[in-house]
């Protein structure tokens, strides 16, 4: 009885541990991803506003 006690306690430990583990890299997981994805809509506003930009000079020589 006494050892079926004790890995049970152990089990049901790991949850905790496991969720002090995975948190904080998760964490720096999501703010990479939301680095890369802000990069890439600054990128992609900056190429919109050159290529409106070159449509409107070539307009304007026309």
């Amino acid at each position: 009885m006494q050892r079926g006690t004790r890995l049970k306690g152990s089990i049901t430990g790991n949850g905790p541990a496991g969720l002090i583990m995975w948190v904080p890299g998760g964490i720096v997981v999501v703010m990479f991803a939301l680095l890369l994805f802000i990069g890439w809509l600054r990128e992609s506003e900056r190429r919109g506003a050159l290529t409106e930009a070159e449509s409107l000079h070539r307009a304007e020589k026309a």
